[in-house]
């Protein structure tokens, strides 16, 4: 594994290591640095639509996407989602998440 992306929050969104820039992992109990890279997780998409966090509406969803990839764009920074494959599906559990991502891609580009 070169990467880790496990360091966000799961009920928020945002710069949990002050950064999206990924960095490299140190081991605390050995002082020793790793051979990984963290690439930190900047939002998790349940984190804003399930209820038990944040229960954002769509559009709301994708407003918040936005903000985030604006201010990674600005500091020419990473931007790094978690997508879960069961937000995908085609029933109101969840709340057309695929017309969103759709458009979360295209804020990327």
């Amino acid at each position: 594994m070169l990467f880790d992306s496990t360091c966000g929050y799961a009920d928020r969104e945002g710069f949990r290591c002050g950064t999206g820039d990924e960095f490299p992992v140190f081991n605390i109990l050995t002082r020793k640095k790793l051979n990984i890279k963290e690439r930190p997780l900047i939002i998790m998409e349940g984190t804003l639509q399930n209820f038990n966090y944040r229960g954002l509406f769509p559009n709301d969803v994708l407003k918040v996407f936005s903000y985030y990839i604006k201010i990674t764009k600005k500091y020419k920074s990473k931007f790094t989602l978690l997508c879960h494959n069961s937000s995908f599906c085609e029933d109101e559990r969840c709340f057309g998440f695929k017309n969103i991502y759709e458009k979360i891609l295209k804020l990327l580009i």
